[in-house]
């Protein structure tokens, strides 16, 4: 009978290193690439269990719990059972982000950071994971309750996880401006009569942008919600200096110029505003409140 003897942290984490009698007496030894590819050092032991502890098939696969893994590539055979959200970078068929040095993934599934610690172990790293989501929670709710939520962390891994939190809600909140700005910016309509009811307005005038020669700027972009809103044809003729209503006399009755130009500003980017601002009004509502 013989006993694997793993190392329980490091780079070389839960690999089968050495292998003994009951006794204790060393079998056989094995050393292993960065990726998993193993050499018998010495003995005469032949075994199936190595890299991470787990069944090394004579092909060369390794098979975990999960997926079956080729050291050779330094790839999974199979994706990320949870896709690109396994977090294992946007190859889904990557080990380690590549970087097998400082992590290992025992069972194809999640990522073990090394830490070079011995007593850190796999219910440590569970338990940091945990404390992330914990972080991320609180850092999303504190950033949308204009300081009314504690957003108050008990360790390091909830703050880090808070972070990632918090701006992961500025960019709900920024989007979520833009849309309802993308919404206020209206549409062209005209009433039973036929005339228009709402007229398009230009934020950079098309007399600008046909200087670009660019059919899809003045296309696409110029008659877009980016570049303007649909407004009444009283406000048009107020905000744009080369819009006049039957009846206009000259400049009269028209914004002036610092206000012409706030009027014509985008409705969408003024909704990404007020969502940018909300945040940092929030997030500076609830700062120092923790000791």
């Amino acid at each position: 009978m013989s006993i694997c003897r793993k190392n329980s942290w490091g780079a070389s984490y839960n690999n089968c290193n050495q292998f003994t009698d009951t006794s204790g007496n060393i079998l056989a030894q094995y050393t292993y690439s960065p990726y998993g590819q193993r050499t018998k050092l010495t003995g005469t032991l032949g075994t199936n269990l190595g890299f991470t502890g787990h069944y090394h098939h004579q092909s060369g696969i390794i098979l975990t719990h999960y997926r079956a893994y080729n050291p050779a590539l330094g790839r999974w055979l199979s994706p990320d059972p949870l896709g690109e959200l396994g977090g294992d970078s946007p190859n889904v068929y990557s080990y380690v982000l590549n970087n097998p040095i400082n992590a290992a993934d025992p069972n194809g599934l999640i990522i073990g950071w090394l830490t070079g610690d011995p007593d850190y172990t796999w219910s440590d790293y569970a338990s940091d994971v945990g404390d992330v989501f914990v972080g991320q929670a609180k850092g999303a709710a504190g950033n949308l309750s204009f300081g009314l939520y504690d957003p108050c962390y008990k360790n390091s891994m909830q703050k880090a996880g808070g972070v990632q939190g918090d701006a992961l809600a500025t960019g709900a909140t920024i989007a979520t401006g833009a849309g309802l700005g993308w919404k206020a910016a209206g549409s062209a309509a005209r009433n039973s009569m036929g005339k228009a009811t709402k007229e398009f307005s230009h934020w950079i005038p098309d007399r600008v942008l046909k200087r670009t020669n660019s059919k899809f700027i003045r296309d696409k972009f110029g008659r877009s919600k980016f570049n303007g809103n649909y407004v009444n044809p009283r406000r048009h003729a107020q905000h744009d200096p080369k819009r006049f209503l039957k009846g206009d006399k000259g400049m009269q009755g028209k914004f002036n110029p610092a206000h012409r130009q706030l009027d014509r500003i985008p409705n969408v980017y003024k909704g990404a505003a007020v969502g940018a601002a909300y945040s940092g009004t929030s997030n500076a509502a609830r700062n120092g409140n923790c000791d």
